[in-house]
């Protein structure tokens, strides 16, 4: 017998595939939409991405996608590493609201007809050809329980997007502070779906939930509305005055209710 080859089973150095940022959408409730307009919401998932590119001037990464396919009921694509700061800032704003215009058409065609879409961001190698654990890990992030909880407890004529992005990516661009946004617009989550575990970061570009939900602040503790109401109630009694502060945080008046502290009345937006 010949003598095998010492060199059979070294282990070899070999180039990484390209870094991509891959991004993903999915429909929530696609499969209860009526069978007669799911063909269609399939077809408006990529055009409306499209268009909010091409709203904000970033047509060349629709354009120049270096992969792109339909799942059925969502779309993912990937761009180069270096643009991962616009699938963040400005994509992610845009995007809900090339929805939320979207909705009159959705609607129009079925009154109970919902357009709304889960997003992840993720990055990592990624071949041209074969398997890859960024591809995989960015379906995981969009199938996770926290960014779907977004969508299922948030009012469906105003949160029309919800996002989460890897570690990674919010290492890398929010941290890094390559976005406008602030880290603090982030929820941390623990995540576990199927083998998969990890940390997600979910943001929402108009949000309408239970701040509960979206995951709590560090440092702020939300208030429920008859905590307000007895704070009201206290404020109109002059001979037992309070000292409580409550400030309405959220984006574009939310209406969040956020305790920050004990000195001075209750005031509202505008009341200083």
């Amino acid at each position: 017998m010949p003598n095998p080859d010492p060199h059979q089973n070294i282990r070899r150095s070999k180039q990484l595939p390209p870094y991509r940022a891959v991004f993903a959408v999915d429909v929530r409730d696609f499969s209860s939409s009526p069978s007669a307009h799911q063909e269609q919401l399939s077809k408006d998932i990529p055009q409306l991405l499209s268009l909010a590119f091409e709203q904000r001037e970033l047509g060349r990464l629709w354009d120049n996608r270096v992969f792109g396919s339909s799942t059925g009921d969502g779309y993912y694509f990937g761009v180069d590493a270096v643009d991962t700061p616009f699938l963040v800032d400005p994509f992610l704003g845009e995007l809900q609201e090339v929805l939320e215009a979207h909705d009159e058409v959705v609607r129009a065609r079925s009154r109970d007809l919902r357009l709304r879409l889960r997003a992840s961001v993720h990055i990592g190698p990624v071949p041209e050809a074969g398997p890859a654990t960024a591809m995989n890990e960015t379906h995981r992030l969009l199938d996770s329980e926290p960014v779907r909880a977004v969508l299922a407890d948030s009012d469906p004529d105003v949160t029309f997007l919800a996002a989460i992005l890897s570690e990674r990516v919010y290492t890398d661009v929010v941290a890094g502070d390559y976005v406008k946004q602030r880290p603090s617009q982030f929820a941390k989550n623990t995540l576990q779906v199927k083998s998969y575990q990890g940390t997600g970061y979910l943001y929402t570009p108009k949000p309408s939930a239970n701040p509960q939900r979206l995951g709590q602040i560090e440092g702020l503790t939300p208030v429920q509305s008859e905590d307000v109401a007895e704070a009201q109630q206290r404020r109109a009694e002059p001979d037992k005055p309070q000292h409580v502060h409550n400030e309405f945080s959220g984006n574009g008046g939310s209406g969040i209710v956020i305790q920050a502290g004990r000195m001075g009345d209750v005031h509202g937006p505008g009341s200083r």
